[in-house]
């Protein structure tokens, strides 16, 4: 009986059994963290583009109402469809939202431009992208130099991306021109 207690023939392969398994353990741990972290990198890579995008075409709305001649921009001379006048344009609670993507018009269709809450131009950056461009008016204290020849008028800018499962950016920038 005491030979047989004594014998630690095949303990060395338990131990090893056991090493494995927990090796194993943690293999399969590492490999679950890493594809987790290749998604959130995903994710975050994603985030970025779709930011990019958006401001893209916000700063392409930039370069139009840059480009537009003063006159043009004035609220009773609109003639952009990418430029809307603050009346027109809503921001304050219980009207229509530039935050909230589902009033924005995305059809592209002139006849149906005016019936969604905000017009917006589908950018020649990427054809997912869009602005839109409200005119705020004379900037506050931006009229009182008596010095200058114009006014100082404020626009803000607001550019969107959007592709389908691959999600929603959208920014808007500030802008004064004076003309």
């Amino acid at each position: 009986m005491k030979n047989q207690l004594a014998n630690e023939n095949g303990s060395i392969m338990v131990i090893t059994l056991l090493v494995m398994a927990i090796l194993t353990v943690i293999g399969i741990s590492a490999i679950n963290q890493s594809t987790i972290d290749v998604m959130i990198s995903g994710n975050e890579r994603q985030y970025k583009q779709n930011f990019f995008r958006a401001e893209a075409a916000a700063n392409e709305g930039i370069q139009r109402v840059d480009n537009a001649d003063g006159n043009d921009l004035l609220p009773e001379n609109l003639r952009y469809s990418w430029l809307r006048d603050d009346d027109d344009w809503p921001l304050v609670s219980g009207k229509p939202s530039i935050e909230d993507p589902s009033n924005w018009d995305l059809t592209d269709d002139p006849d149906d431009a005016y019936n969604a809450a905000f017009n917006s131009v589908k950018s020649v950056v990427d054809p997912n992208a869009r602005f839109a461009v409200i005119m705020a008016g004379v900037a506050g204290g931006g009229s009182i130099d008596i010095t200058a020849p114009s006014q100082l008028f404020e626009f803000e800018i607001h550019g969107q991306y959007f592709q389908q499962n691959r999600g929603r950016s959208q920014v808007a920038i500030g802008y004064r021109r004076r003309f």
